[in-house]
């Protein structure tokens, strides 16, 4: 009986999931912003030479305005006033389309890829991103939010 009662203690206390961590707003943030940059270059592909792709095909991909919601909903007061301060302050549509198009470019013109080609392979790179991405936001706030 020993043995269980220590097994299963050892078990919780090495589980991060069973145990509720503090609310952490820079491990959040870190989550946060990958999470919403990476679904922000799948939006944007409408206005890059890719707007072909089919990104309206990947339902899975999350809407910008609940990736916002969600993430302020799991911040704190002040950390909500610094998030929707950062949104406002930044151009994240414009960061996303000239990224997006940079990372096309290279494959274009540097290693002497086609369009499609080109695109594919950064509209894959971007969707894999995105997936991790996701995951790891949904795994911090599980840990860190309020």
């Amino acid at each position: 009986m020993k043995k269980i009662l220590v097994m299963t203690s050892v078990f919780i206390f090495l589980n991060p999931f069973l145990i509720n961590a503090e609310y952490d707003p820079i491990k959040l943030g870190d989550a946060a912003g990958a999470y919403l940059a990476s679904a922000y270059y799948l939006h944007e592909l409408k206005d890059t030479p890719c707007q072909y792709l089919p990104f309206k095909k990947y339902s899975s991909i999350d809407s910008i305005n609940s990736i916002v919601r969600d993430i302020y909903s799991s911040l704190n007061g002040k950390d909500k006033n610094k998030f929707y301060s950062f949104i406002e302050s930044k151009n994240l549509k414009k960061t996303a389309q000239n990224d997006f198009v940079a990372g096309y470019n290279k494959l274009l013109n540097k290693i002497e890829l086609d369009k499609n080609t080109a695109c594919g392979m950064v509209f894959g790179m971007y969707l894999q991103q995105y997936s991790e991405h996701r995951k790891k936001w949904k795994d911090a706030k599980k840990l860190y939010s309020k």
